[in-house]
């Protein structure tokens, strides 16, 4: 059972309290052991905390952000700026994999991409090109990392489109 229990002083500290029935030379008494929350606790408000500022980075990021299981890269998350990327509205992507709505203009490479993803753990700036709904081809540099959630393994993606860069260059 969790309680309060008063400190000397005022105040209070989260314990969790056990009791058990014991006999002392004959004398029925209660050993009661408690045990201190506070360090949880502590722990507990800092995970909140981290949490929150990852899914705020996340959402807020100018750069294309996705989340997806590793095993069938199907997407659970994306940001803003992934949505503009590929033009979809995020009831069409999440849920489903990109293969679902051929994302990456090469098939063989997206699945090397995901082979090298769960045997390396992740790539970094890889390029790729990806295919946008309205059919367009956006030559990108991809980042992707392993990460484990609610104990499943998922992929972390972080996608910079270079079109634009790549064209300046070759002009």
């Amino acid at each position: 059972m969790e309680a309060e229990a008063p400190l000397p002083g005022g105040g209070g500290r989260a314990v969790i309290v056990a009791g058990q029935p014991i006999d002392v030379e004959g004398v029925a008494c209660m050993l009661f052991t408690f045990a201190d929350l506070e360090g949880r606790r502590k722990a507990e408000s800092a995970l909140k905390e981290s949490e929150r500022r990852f899914a705020s980075s996340f959402r807020l990021s100018p750069v294309a952000e996705a989340m997806s299981k590793l095993k069938g890269c199907v997407f659970t998350e994306v940001n803003d700026a992934f949505v503009r990327l590929v033009g979809r509205p995020v009831e069409e992507i999440v849920g489903r994999s990109a293969a679902d709505f051929h994302l990456w203009e090469d098939v063989g490479e997206r699945r090397a991409l995901e082979a090298a993803i769960k045997d390396a753990g992740g790539v970094d700036q890889h390029p790729m090109r990806l295919r946008a709904k309205d059919g367009s081809l956006l030559d990108c540099v991809v980042s992707a990392e392993t990460v484990a959630i609610n104990d499943e393994d998922c992929v972390l993606w972080v996608i910079q489109d270079v079109t634009e860069r790549k064209k300046t260059r070759t002009s």
